[in-house]
């Protein structure tokens, strides 16, 4: 009795459509292909340095969408590259082969992390076997290198006591 019924088949259905006009009527058939939407994935959140970039990865469609397009090059490929300034949490809709939006989004972290500088203070002379404050900034974690001479290779101001020239290297972390 409706000229254009919608239908929301399940799997996939053949429709027989019948016109009748008095005693005379005719037939035609349709078929519903029913399609299976996956939904895209955008990859695993990832860690980049400041000034850094990153490839993200998405995956189970044909046609991309990442939002927000702000520092990504590319924004409608599967593989756009991202380079925030800060961490941002980037979004994907996708389209599939047969022009089908996909229903939802995934979406994944860039977590930008601030880089740091280290400083391990001037060179200096010092009197051997009279304790002298090395000093380092920077960070949170310390270790000096070689421990040799140190009371403390772990603290940011260790005290050295030196018999012979030395070369300190520090390694600083968050």
């Amino acid at each position: 009795d409706t000229f254009n019924p919608y239908v929301w088949p399940k799997k996939n259905t053949n429709y027989i459509v019948l016109i009748r006009s008095g005693r005379c009527g005719n037939f035609d058939t349709t078929s519903i292909k029913v399609l299976a939407l996956t939904t895209p994935y955008a990859g695993p959140d990832i860690t980049i340095c400041k000034n850094y970039s990153t490839t993200l990865h998405g995956i189970n469609a044909t046609y991309y969408d990442w939002q927000p397009k702000d520092y990504l090059r590319n924004s409608s490929t599967a593989n756009p590259v991202a380079f925030p300034d800060v961490t941002t949490t980037y979004y994907l809709s996708a389209i599939d082969t047969n022009q089908c939006l996909r229903s939802g989004y995934d979406s994944m972290i860039v977590f930008v992390d601030t880089f740091h500088y280290a400083e391990a203070g001037q060179d200096t002379n010092v009197v051997m076997n009279i304790p002298f404050q090395l000093g380092a900034s920077g960070g949170k974690y310390y270790q000096w290198l070689p421990t040799t001479g140190l009371d403390d290779p772990y603290s940011a101001t260790p005290n050295c006591t030196l018999t012979a020239d030395q070369v300190f290297v520090v390694k600083v972390s968050d």
